[in-house]
């Protein structure tokens, strides 16, 4: 090819998808932590999955920012909310998520898929080997 050969590339354009909205891989995702880093993986997935039921565990200050901008569909500042969903995020502080994983047994009422956003693992993996099997 040379200098003066067209190439027609595709074009995206963020927030114009004229495709039929995919069904969301987690029906019901909570989030414990609404900061940053929690309300941005909450916005992605409200806007990738429309469908899906977003639940918010932070404080009362963070959640009214969080509900405003759409970010959750339901908020609490209790992790007892989270009873009934299907994936749980911890993107609070590192220490903070070990004390928010160690509650959830008590939390949740079913199975969920438990992940963090904490930039360090040790210390997470170690705590999640004490868990119930469940």
């Amino acid at each position: 090819m040379g200098l003066n050969d067209v190439r027609r590339l595709p074009v995206v354009t963020p927030g114009r998808d004229t495709a039929a909205p995919e069904p969301p891989v987690f029906g019901r995702i909570g989030i414990e932590g609404m900061g940053l880093i929690g309300g941005s993986i909450a916005l992605a997935a409200r806007q990738r999955w429309t469908s899906g039921l977003l639940v918010a565990v932070d404080t009362k200050e963070v959640l009214e920012k969080a509900m405003a901008r759409h970010a959750a569909d339901v908020a609490a500042d209790d992790p007892a909310v989270l009873a009934e969903v299907d994936l749980v995020v911890l993107a609070a502080p590192v220490r903070q998520n070990l004390d928010l994983l160690a509650r959830l047994p008590d939390c949740l009422a079913g199975r969920a898929v438990v992940t963090d956003t904490g930039g360090t693992k040790r210390e997470i993996v170690e705590a999640a080997r004490a868990l119930p099997a469940r």
